[in-house]
């Protein structure tokens, strides 16, 4: 019976007709596997959060943000019981004010996006409103770290008025003396702690990956504690009190002038370091335009400030 069967399909003329392509095709699509996991491309982990402290309370009406600083002059000296004209000493205040910036982005869907989602009953794909988050994300930590030289803003790590020190050795490799590096990463810390008239001492240092990597590979002579660990018990902060973090900064390779590999030191808290964001990106509802839906989103933010320049150090050629 199936013999007749074929030879019946084969005589109609029908097999003949059909697409070979079309066919394989299909055989071909049966025998793939699709993996359920998307791959991303790497991009550099964004530190902004981390090295910067941030604050958005400014309101997001603000043009701009001011703080006030104050100073106290005048001294005193021995008197006379029978004085009547002591020394006067008076306060001085003044302000400090900078700008709010504005930016935004933006995706969207077709209308055939929309009959898509609808016939198979399934949400829109959320990838486009990631990808835009992370457009603004990245547009904060490259501004916060490296500021935006066209609009006036300060970054972290190329602030104009922060110092730029010459370290006592310098070009770490890996036969550079461990005594040579421990001397450079304390030297650094003791810059922040003169800087600000023996105040504090700086409780982050970042490093450049080569720097940082030197240094978690590197041994105190006859032992197996690397120099890392070592300048992690035995340095100025934690003599005088202060919890050091030391971490590896992605992109100071090249941050110095010259493109020279840059090292900075200072005190991570808002009332020394902050940057503002008086509005945090926020989209607004999807609006119809043409045969497209369309989401916008806003932010409002500024740079980097840091408020006790001399209480942070920088220092290029550490590698």
């Amino acid at each position: 019976i199936l013999r007749a069967a074929t030879d019946a399909f084969a005589a109609s003329g029908f097999a003949g007709a059909m697409d070979a392509d079309a066919a394989m095709s299909f055989l071909v699509s049966q025998l793939a596997f699709t993996e359920g996991k998307v791959l991303e491309k790497y991009r550099t982990p964004m530190q902004n959060e981390k090295f910067i402290p941030q604050r958005f309370d400014a309101g997001e009406h603000v043009d701009t943000i001011r703080y006030e600083i104050m100073d106290y002059v005048g001294d005193i000296d021995d008197a006379s019981p029978k004085s009547n004209a002591p020394r006067t000493v008076d306060v001085g205040f003044a302000q400090v004010d900078y700008g709010v910036r504005d930016t935004q982005v933006s995706y969207g869907y077709s209308q055939h996006d929309l009959r898509v989602t609808a016939f198979l009953r399934k949400p829109l794909p959320e990838a486009k409103l990631a990808a835009a988050v992370q457009t603004y994300k990245r547009r904060m930590n490259k501004v916060g770290l490296y500021g935006n030289s066209t609009y006036g803003l300060q970054g972290l790590f190329n602030n104009s008025y922060v110092p730029t020190a010459s370290l006592p050795y310098g070009n770490w490799s890996a036969t550079t003396d461990v005594d040579q590096m421990l001397a450079d990463l304390n030297y650094l810390l003791y810059l922040t702690w003169v800087g600000s008239a023996n105040n504090i001492v700086a409780n982050q240092l970042v490093l450049p990956s080569e720097a940082y990597s030197l240094a978690q590979q590197r041994r105190i002579p006859n032992t197996n504690i690397t120099v890392l660990d070592f300048f992690m018990e035995h340095n100025l902060a934690k003599d005088q009190g202060f919890d050091l973090s030391v971490d590896p900064g992605f992109g100071l390779e090249t941050a110095g002038v010259g493109g020279a590999a840059r090292t900075m030191a200072y005190y991570r808290d808002e009332d020394h370091v902050v940057q503002h964001i008086p509005l945090p990106l926020r989209f607004l509802a999807p609006q119809p335009e043409g045969l497209m839906f369309n989401v916008y989103g806003e932010a409002r933010y500024c740079g980097t400030h840091i408020r006790y320049v001399n209480a942070a150090v920088y220092a290029d050629g550490i590698v």
